[in-house]
């Protein structure tokens, strides 16, 4: 019995750690297997814990501090390259993915580490879910590279006040898509202002409506982007159009309403008794026609007596 029960519990730590690697994968997928083992330390009970949906924020947690110290442990031990290589590394194509990334993220850490030493490992590690070309961004701005923290801090918190369990797991990758799509705004808001339009803010702010695997193949893609833009110009030239539109008829209708109270004052001392039939034959016609009509009181004297007679006809 006591064979059975361990060989069941072997199985069980392999499904674990099955599991475990599965979701270490969607957010570092390069180093997915030093994570996987680093979490695998851990007791089976609390492993346990860690994959019931209450406990789903505190392994991501426990993955980004994983992920940060493995950049931690590098530097530690020795394989930090100087600020020189380092440079070199960013301004070279790397043939090897990892080792860049690797090298980009000890040189993040060091950024990092400097004002935020307790929160190093954590934060190092989710700045890493980013592509190579944006984590280098953040390096070599060092004003970008703090508002992003700031950014992911509060998400952070916002995690930490969940307060519902069962909703956690939708809460928590609202609150990721958050941060990705903040980190992602500022690229995005530089690249659009690339195109020279007037309207930077209004296309980014509708690009940003996009869901996050989009937006970061329109980051990368100059022409999926210049699409983008493109249609998004359309749409806001139309709307203005529209807007042009809506306002030009109720300026004339308001011009229409004052014209019309001046032809029925001169209108109401020549045809008292039909002045209110006179004047409404006359609003027929464009506010441009009205206007010339008050400027020459003859052809308007002619167009109401051509409205009475017309009128009197009538009766």
């Amino acid at each position: 019995m006591g064979s059975s029960g361990s060989i069941e519990r072997e199985k069980k730590e392999v499904e674990f750690g099955e599991k475990i690697y599965e979701i270490v994968c969607e957010y570092y997928p390069e180093t997915s297997e030093n994570i996987t083992g680093m979490l695998l330390d851990a007791e089976y009970d609390e492993l346990k814990q860690l994959l019931s949906t209450t406990r789903r924020e505190e392994l991501l947690e426990r993955i980004h501090l994983a992920a940060g110290s493995l950049v931690a442990s590098s530097i530690s031990d020795g394989e930090n390259c100087k600020q020189e290589e380092i440079k070199d590394c960013m301004n070279e194509s790397c043939d090897n993915a990892c080792n860049k990334k690797m090298a980009l993220g000890e040189t993040l850490f060091s950024l990092v580490e400097s004002k935020h030493p307790t929160d190093a490992e954590r934060l190092t590690g989710i700045l890493l879910e980013m592509d190579a070309q944006s984590v280098k961004h953040l390096i070599e701005d060092t004003e970008l590279l703090e508002n992003k923290i700031e950014e992911i801090l509060k998400c952070l918190q916002g995690i930490n006040n969940i307060t519902e369990p069962n909703d956690n797991k939708e809460r928590e990758s609202d609150l990721k898509t958050h941060c990705d799509k903040t980190i992602i705004g500022e690229e995005l808001h530089n690249l659009v202002c690339g195109f020279n339009t007037e309207y930077t803010d209004k296309i980014t702010g509708m690009l940003l409506e996009m869901d996050l695997q989009d937006l970061e193949v329109i980051v990368k893609d100059h022409v999926a982007l210049k699409e983008k833009v493109t249609l998004a110009l359309e749409t806001l030239n139309k709307e203005e159009k529209e807007a042009k539109i809506t306002t030009s008829f109720a300026d004339e209708e308001q011009d229409k309403t004052l014209l019309g109270e001046k032809l029925y004052y001169i209108i109401s001392e020549w045809y008292p008794d039909n002045v209110d039939k006179i004047t409404g034959m006359l609003l027929e016609l464009d506010v441009s026609a009205l206007v010339m009509l008050l400027e020459d009181s003859e052809e308007l004297k002619s167009r109401a007596l051509l409205a009475a007679n017309v009128l009197s006809e009538t009766n």
